[in-house]
């Protein structure tokens, strides 16, 4: 159940990794709303969790729009209140759509992937430049 915060000045849409689902998040979600005093809106990606639909890169630019669609229609939430939050994979969605948002308050990306081909594939070197 989503509750609002009235206390809470910013919400962070949060972007899970790829081996999570709501279900994994949920205490997390909780502790950190908790502790830093925010609201937190976690969603599952297309074929993630009890979502339908299959994974893809399109289908997690769709969900990560139909969230923040939420939030601004059902909560009213403005984008100078809003942080994207990417974890792993979910830094690909959140940064996505922080491309067209310039005013959202602020992007993290946490342990972000360095390229598509190393989250598919096995590298045997990696470089720190």
């Amino acid at each position: 159940r989503c509750r609002k915060n009235p206390l809470a000045k910013l919400t962070v849409l949060y972007s899970h990794g790829n081996a999570a689902d709501l279900g994994h998040m949920f205490l997390i979600y909780n502790e950190l709303s908790h502790h830093l005093n925010i609201n937190l809106m976690g969603y599952d990606y297309s074929g993630y969790g009890q979502s339908s639909g299959k994974p893809s890169e399109q289908e997690t630019y769709a969900d990560i729009e139909a969230v923040y669609d939420w939030l601004r229609e059902t909560y009213g939430t403005k984008d100078e209140r809003i942080i994207l939050y990417g974890q792993s994979v979910g830094s690909g969605p959140s940064l996505e759509l922080a491309s067209r948002l310039p005013r959202v308050r602020a992007l993290v990306l946490h342990s972000p992937f360095l390229s598509g081909l190393r989250v598919m594939y096995a590298v045997k070197h990696s470089f720190w430049f």
